[in-house]
């Protein structure tokens, strides 16, 4: 005769040492998945880290600065070997306007840059603030806002 009671489930201690076991996998993983992140993390705050160091070697000046109607034309000249990548133009006149520019200037070159602004938004525009801006990653730039220049239109 066939006894229901003589049937035995998992021994504690089989248990005990399964659960141990899963702890431990879980451990490892999160353990491998942070030092990764980590790893990571600190490579991209060492290339920021560089590239804000590399905004001191910039210098730049304004060799022209025209307004014409909503348009101003700037020509931008790169005092040293090293390329800059972004732009950005600060129209002020009664109120500011921010314009990006992706045009990039390269070591020791003179090039114009046309800046349309909304002037029924910044009134009459009297300066140009201009800050350059380097590539750190595709798609991603530093601001070297302590190289900013002004210039009056």
């Amino acid at each position: 005769m066939y006894n229901k009671l003589s049937k035995k489930g998992i021994s504690p201690l089989i248990a005990t040492v399964l659960l141990v076991g899963f702890i431990i996998v879980i451990l490892l993983i999160a353990l491998v998945w942070a030092k990764n992140y980590v790893q990571e993390r600190a490579a991209k705050e060492g290339k920021l880290a560089e590239k804000k160091l590399e905004c001191e070697n910039l210098d730049f000046s304004v060799t022209s600065a025209q307004k014409s109607g909503s348009n101003i034309r700037i020509v931008l000249k790169n005092l040293k070997d090293d390329n800059i990548e972004k732009w950005s133009f600060r129209i002020e006149g009664n109120k500011a306007e921010i314009k990006q520019n992706y045009e990039m200037l390269e070591g020791l070159e003179i090039k114009p840059y046309e800046i349309e602004y909304d002037s029924s938004k910044t009134g009459d525009a009297e300066k140009v603030a201009i800050i350059p801006w380097l590539k750190v990653v595709p798609g991603y730039y530093v601001p070297c806002s302590g190289k900013n220049i002004v210039a009056r239109v």
